[in-house]
């Protein structure tokens, strides 16, 4: 795709100018492949959103054995934990039924297939012929997570686990799962590992939102991130206390499309925090053009369709096989090193409250990178052409995240500032004389700490609303004509709360 194949706005007709590199106003999309380029102005939609909601789909889909073996032989694995901040609910459904669809058909054929052959095995899956796969695929892990394996013992371990799920439903990922179902139907999924697909944000509304059930979608959430982290667990046994057995503990992927004012409310919620711990938090930007729809790019935009399910359909036949796609780096490419340093370098950055929700942000190059390299290059022969628009994205990706995050926490400390101001207020005019002195102020309050109140009064004096001189120690209330938007809510929701006394006169 060119860039003439783009158009824009009226305004400007001969096409978008090309962004400068430190610009991140607009799309590069010379540096991405094929296939997030036409997606993208398809759905007129940025190509960094596009490549890392794929990412978060394949990756959630390629199972536990998919992997991008580092330059040191690091393995990081595909998945992309992703919470979508919804501004453009239309064209976010339209991506998510474009990237889920063939997912969801590939289910219900198996489903329907499994059920024909052997409907009595069938009835019987989530019982005996589950706890069977989940105790092989568990010896499998242990065998591969040996320091030196036996090729034989792995081999072995594999085959017994493929003759298990003979007639078993290989279901990959659940849609909007309820709590009383998620346990049977994640021991229907192949590894137990499913993506979880939630694209009305059900999941987030039940937990933070009143709910008759709402501890029940809170232990939900709980299982689905598990703590924030997965491996196996020691400990005793119910029947014997003296007896150590293993439990191994999953964190399932999950894509979640969230309504973009919930964003805050569920950001600082208890009970989802470690959703956004371990996950990425991005917007739905659009594009200011589309794609021109000629014969050729109509073409063109349905043979990339086509490449995306073929590369579904490799990722799927490899975790059915328990082989998973991998990549290996076979040289170093300085370019990817250097740009993954300095995304570290701008997230050890952060003050600590942000940081706390940037866990999801490590390794995000090499993630992007396994992706790319399956939509546009199969076999991986120009691994470096695909790092431009892997770091691009990564860029992008996190900057959006700590922008979504820092606006929640700014806006949550800007209540919280308001509040006490409102209550600063209520405390000067219970003053019988003003102007008065800080220690006067400062005795209104049980805890009379300078540090926690000198800022509350700067609040005020900058909004118009008090006086304060700290060379003479004074303070007062001034008389306002138009209060702040803020004061006046406050006061239209609770009326006759709040009462401003009268202007001292010898007040500046």
């Amino acid at each position: 795709m060119k860039m003439s194949d783009i158009i824009t706005t009226p305004e400007s007709p001969k096409g978008p100018k090309r962004p400068n590199v430190s610009d991140d106003s607009g799309p590069r999309w010379n540096l991405f492949g094929e296939t997030p380029r036409y997606i993208a102005a398809g759905l007129r939609i940025r190509p960094e959103l596009v490549l890392a909601y794929l990412t978060s789909v394949l990756g959630g889909l390629a199972g536990a054995f998919a992997r991008l073996d580092g330059f040191l032989g690091e393995r990081h694995h595909p998945a992309l934990p992703l919470v979508l901040a919804d501004r453009h609910p239309s064209k976010a459904r339209s991506l998510c039924q474009l990237a889920t669809g063939p997912v969801q058909h590939y289910n219900d054929w198996e489903r329907r297939k499994s059920q024909a052959l052997s409907p009595e095995l069938f009835a019987q899956h989530h019982s005996q012929r589950g706890a069977a796969i989940r105790q092989s695929n568990l010896r499998l892990l242990e065998a591969l997570g040996q320091t030196f394996s036996d090729e034989d013992a792995i081999a072995a371990e594999r085959s017994d686990l493929l003759r298990h799920r003979q007639n078993y439903q290989p279901s990959v990922m659940l849609s909007s799962p309820e709590p009383g179902t998620f346990d049977a139907l994640r021991g229907s999924v192949v590894d137990e590992h499913p993506l979880i697909v939630d694209s009305g944000g059900r999941l987030i509304r039940n937990v933070i939102q009143p709910h008759p059930k709402q501890k029940e979608w809170q232990a939900l959430l709980e299982r689905i991130t598990e703590g924030a982290r997965d491996g196996i667990d020691l400990c005793a046994d119910a029947g014997s206390p003296e007896t150590l057995c293993k439990i191994r503990r999953f964190r399932s992927p999950f894509l979640i499309h969230l309504p973009h004012e919930l964003v805050g409310s569920a950001l600082l919620h208890p009970a989802a925090a470690n959703l956004f711990e371990v996950g990425i938090l991005l917007p739905t930007e659009g594009i200011e053009g589309s794609l021109v729809w000629s014969d050729t790019n109509f073409e063109n935009a349905r043979k990339v369709v086509g490449k995306y399910r073929d590369a579904l359909n490799d990722v799927l036949w490899a975790r059915r096989d328990n082989s998973g796609v991998a990549y290996t780096a076979t040289r170093p490419i300085p370019e990817l090193i250097e740009g993954q340093d300095k995304l570290h370098d701008r997230i050890d950055g952060l003050p600590s409250e942000v940081r706390r929700y940037c866990g999801g942000l490590i390794d995000l190059p090499p993630r992007l990178l396994w992706t790319a390299l399956l939509l546009d290059d199969r076999k991986g022969k120009h691994v470096e052409q695909s790092v431009p628009a892997v770091l691009q994205t990564a860029r992008w990706c996190v900057e959006r995240h700590i922008e979504l995050v820092t606006e929640t926490l700014e806006a949550v400390r800007r209540r919280e500032l308001e509040e006490a101001a409102v209550l600063m207020l209520r405390k000067l005019a219970e003053i019988p004389h003003l102007p008065c002195k800080f220690a006067d102020l400062a005795r209104k309050y049980r805890f009379q700490s300078r540090e926690v109140l000198e800022p509350i009064l700067v609040f005020l004096c900058g909004e118009g609303l008090a006086f304060w001189d700290p060379a003479q120690n004074r303070i007062d209330l001034l008389e306002c004509h138009s209060l702040p938007e803020w004061l006046v809510a406050r006061k239209s929701g609770n009326p006759g709360a709040l009462t401003l006394p009268p202007h001292s006169p010898d007040a500046i």
